[in-house]
């Protein structure tokens, strides 16, 4: 897993809550933790996407957003009862997944 610029809120009314190093498939991840005004948690993993692979999840569907006006494809969905959405950038593979309405797990993982 590449550095990240840890602590910076993604999103506007969002704060970083803290930060752990962890493994899935015996590899590093890091689990990141912002909470919202009214003290909602997202739960974020920043992963290797060339070493893990999330895109074969049952759970998940492509979706294109629009930031900035470029395209964007995130992989969104609901496990376990949470909105769950999986997006890539320059190498770096961010899974969010939160108590929260898709479009506003959209625009977090978005701004990562």
């Amino acid at each position: 897993v590449r550095p990240a610029a840890l602590g910076l809120p993604p999103s506007p009314g969002w704060a970083f809550a803290g930060a752990r190093l962890t493994t899935l498939s015996d590899d590093p991840t890091a689990t990141l933790f912002y909470e919202g005004r009214t003290g909602i948690r997202v739960t974020v993993f920043v992963y290797d996407p060339a070493r893990i692979s999330v895109k074969a999840a049952c759970c998940l569907q492509p979706k294109v957003f629009a930031k900035d006006g470029v395209p964007q494809t995130v992989l969104v969905g609901r496990a376990r009862g949470y909105s769950v959405a999986v997006h890539e950038k320059d190498g770096v593979g961010h899974a969010l997944s939160g108590d929260v309405e898709e479009s506003e797990l959209v625009a977090l993982a978005l701004g990562m």
